[in-house]
């Protein structure tokens, strides 16, 4: 698919921004009609723009008497646009830009080591002295630190790491212990996985006060006092 760039500044030119609405729609469409011609850059004769355009040839004459005067036109035995050459140059080609990119990647990542392999040769290349702390440690990140989801353990129980959010929400130790089996019974057959029951059992815990929360409040049968 052929293509062509077009710059920002376009938007501060002058030149451009003060064309009226029909000449500067007239100008993409030649930018894109030029990028088609074989000799890139250049347009065809006077009735090919017209066809192309859908423009009576009167018209599209005028619309390129105007845009030679705006300087963005070049006119001549083949008209072509002002600075083709230095704003679309041919070299610019996205499939080659990414093939090399490509081929530079493969390229590095051809070149590296593993982390542990990396490690000795440094170790080796600095000598036996080289203490432990000196070489760098691979950086923790957030996909690193991720929990593999898990089934809901059989043995698993509320205790003290719920206190805090227990004396919170004001449950009674054999309340929390009958939630704690209830959450675990549900979870058991409903076989999903967690990446953490914990932090689930706490939802559970806050969802259950909102419930009672709202199970107590007196119906008011849609009438506001």
């Amino acid at each position: 698919m052929k293509w062509l760039r077009l710059y920002t500044e376009a938007l501060d030119d002058p030149k451009v921004q003060r064309l009226p609405a029909d000449l500067f729609k007239t100008w993409i469409n030649l930018l894109l009609l030029a990028g088609q011609q074989e000799e890139r850059g250049t347009l065809p004769d006077l009735d090919d723009i017209a066809f192309r355009l859908r423009l009576p040839e009167d018209e599209i004459r005028d619309h390129l008497t105007a845009l030679i005067v705006a300087g963005l036109i070049e006119g001549g035995d083949v008209c072509s646009v002002h600075g083709w050459e230095s704003r679309q140059p041919r070299s610019d080609n996205a499939a080659e830009r990414m093939s090399a990119r490509r081929r530079t990647c493969s390229e590095q990542s051809t070149n590296m080591l593993p982390l542990e392999e990396s490690r000795e040769e440094e170790s080796r290349g600095e000598g036996e002295n080289t203490a432990p702390e000196d070489i760098p440690e691979a950086p923790t990140t957030r996909a690193s630190r991720k929990r593999t989801p898990t089934a809901m353990p059989e043995d698993w129980e509320s205790g003290d790491r719920f206190a805090p959010l227990i004396a919170e929400l004001g449950y009674a130790p054999k309340t929390v212990a009958t939630l704690a089996a209830n959450f675990r019974d549900h979870w058991i057959s409903k076989g999903e996985t967690r990446a953490d029951w914990d932090a689930s059992f706490r939802t559970w815990l806050r969802r259950e006060t909102e419930f009672n929360g709202r199970r107590h409040q007196p119906k008011t049968n849609g009438l506001v006092f």
